[in-house]
Order: C-alpha cells, then sequence, then structure tokens
C-alpha cells in the first residue's frame, strides 16, 4: 500500500495503514519537534518531557514558572498593586519582585526622602486601603504605639461606662 511520510512527505510503500512515516528517523524527529517547547516566561526553547501521555509544561525551569506570577507579565497583573494582603495595607510593584507598603510610598513621595525603619505612618481614619496624603501622618514608632495605646484605654473606658450603666 502506498502511503505519504507525515513529517517529509515522501511516498513509501506499508502493509500496514497504521504507519504514518517513512522511517523512524522521521518519526524521531516528529515526536522530538512535539516536545520542544518555547517558554511563557523567558522565550528559551526547551525539551518538554512527556508525563502520562500529555506535555503540560509550559516553563522551561521553576523559577520561570514561579516568575510568571509576579510582575508585569503576570496574568494577574493588577497595575502593580495588591489589595487583599494579609495584613490589611496596599502593597505596590517597585520592580524585580519587590513590593512596598502603598503608604510608606506615598509618604516617601511627598518627603522627597526615604523612610527610616523607625518612623510609622498613621491612618488617622484607620481605614488601612485608604492611602490619600490628608490621611496620613507621619511619626515615630514610640509616639504611633502611644496614640493606639490611649486610642485603646478610651475604647475599654467607654465599654465600661456602657456595661455600668446597664
Amino acid at each position: 500500500m502506498k502511503l505519504k511520510c507525515n513529517l517529509c512527505k515522501k511516498d513509501f510503500l506499508s502493509r500496514s495503514t497504521k504507519r504514518n512515516f517513512c522511517s523512524r528517523k522521521c518519526f524521531d524527529k516528529f515526536e522530538l519537534d512535539k516536545m520542544m517547547k518555547k517558554c511563557l516566561w523567558c522565550g528559551v526553547t526547551f525539551k518538554a518531557v512527556m508525563r502520562r501521555k500529555n506535555i503540560r509544561r509550559k516553563f522551561c525551569s521553576k523559577s520561570c514558572m514561579a516568575s510568571s506570577y509576579y510582575g508585569k507579565k503576570s496574568k494577574v497583573w493588577n497595575g502593580g498593586i495588591i489589595s487583599n494582603h494579609p495584613s490589611g495595607y496596599n502593597l505596590e510593584f517597585i520592580g524585580k519582585d519587590k513590593y512596598r507598603l502603598q503608604h510608606r510610598l506615598v509618604m516617601e513621595t511627598h518627603l522627597c526622602r526615604k523612610l527610616s525603619r523607625y518612623e510609622a505612618i498613621h491612618h488617622k481614619n484607620h481605614n488601612k486601603k485608604d492611602n490619600r496624603l490628608e490621611n496620613l501622618e507621619l511619626m515615630s514608632l514610640s509616639d504611633h504605639q502611644k496614640l493606639h495605646m490611649k486610642e485603646r484605654k478610651c475604647k475599654n473606658v467607654l465599654k465600661e461606662k456602657t456595661l455600668s450603666s446597664l
């Protein structure tokens, strides 16, 4: 029976209709081409090893796969702001897989200098997501802690008054 090779398109003779290639060389080349993939992150061509009869790998390495989750090329890029962080604060992308607290960046741009680690930013309305300059106040860490301690004491006094009035 006369058949056509799926790779080189040459005619060849075979007893079986199941054969798709004229030689083992064409078959191997076809399989290798099928396994060669381009990394979605860095663009390097790599050999994707078949696992369980399907090729799922999209990245040449674990570091490329991890990098794809962060930064401007990420599928979930949201303008560089993470708003669902467990701390409750917004984080802003500053480059090379690094994020900083947005309220600190706002204050740093306003002051035209970097903040020291001993300086704290207080949200006047206690809303961690509200990073407008008029809502932020720069203070030392000790002053910030003292302010919150006073607020807690006031809350406790109010609770005690309402409980005693009942």
